[in-house]
């Protein structure tokens, strides 16, 4: 992986080799001056290349396929019907975070709505969100 530096070092190196007829006996060392460090964010990513369109998005998507083993997505082939689902359980605005943690403990459920006292879904409780409130 070079930069364009390098790559000019080394067409400068078969123009060389071509001119001077050097022999198949005979090395050529060419230093290849820059690495691809600076062309990361540039024509190695596709999101870029696709941007300025000079890939298109089947080539992007194309890119992005494995060829020699096959490898769908999960969930391509699936629908949520299918699934083998828990009933929901329904949080009431009115429970204590400290329940909430032993619900989330005691089932295995990272997130639960919340409903109000008329019924009508208000929320989401989530583990990320109770821990960010309980760090502070």
């Amino acid at each position: 992986m070079c930069g364009a530096s390098s790559g000019t070092a080394m067409a400068a190196a078969i123009k060389y080799i071509k001119e001077h007829d050097i022999g198949e006996d005979k090395r050529c060392v060419v230093l290849l001056p820059d690495n691809i460090r600076n062309y990361i964010t540039k024509f190695i990513n596709d999101d870029w290349m696709l941007k300025l369109g000079l890939l298109t998005e089947k080539e992007c998507m194309d890119k992005q396929t494995p060829k020699l083993v096959s490898n769908p997505v999960w969930g391509q082939e699936h629908i949520i019907s299918n699934l083998e689902l828990k009933e929901c359980q329904f949080l009431n605005v009115n429970t204590s975070c400290s329940e909430a943690i032993s619900l989330i403990k005691s089932t295995n459920c990272d997130q639960f709505p919340v409903k109000d006292d008329n019924n009508e879904v208000v929320g989401m409780v989530t583990t990320t969100g109770l821990m960010s409130k309980l760090n502070r």
